[in-house]
């Protein structure tokens, strides 16, 4: 049984080191750390990137046709670091 406390968090029952988290503790934690986004990675994701909580949360996987499935990969380019840079997600075609 999954069970999602107040702050918007999940115990992930598939991996028991990991947790699932909700758009309201991303926005909990982008706050209080005076961040802008969430990049992440070391999850399959089919198109090789994935946005996620209206943008805030980006997952980033670089491997393409990991173990033999066919999903593609990305890397992410991030310039700046204030308000003025940006975050550029280049697809790979590998």
């Amino acid at each position: 049984m999954n069970k999602k406390d107040d702050s918007g968090y999940l115990s992930n029952m598939k991996r028991s080191t990991a947790f699932y988290f909700s758009e309201l503790a991303t926005s909990a934690f982008l706050r209080k750390n005076c961040l802008s986004r969430v990049i992440r990675a070391h999850e399959v994701i089919n198109e090789g990137y994935k946005l996620n909580h209206r943008g805030t949360v980006i997952t980033i996987f670089s491997c393409s046709r990991y173990c033999g499935a066919p999903n593609k990969a990305a890397a992410i380019l991030v310039e700046g670091h204030s308000q003025l840079g940006f975050i550029k997600i280049i697809a790979l075609d590998t």
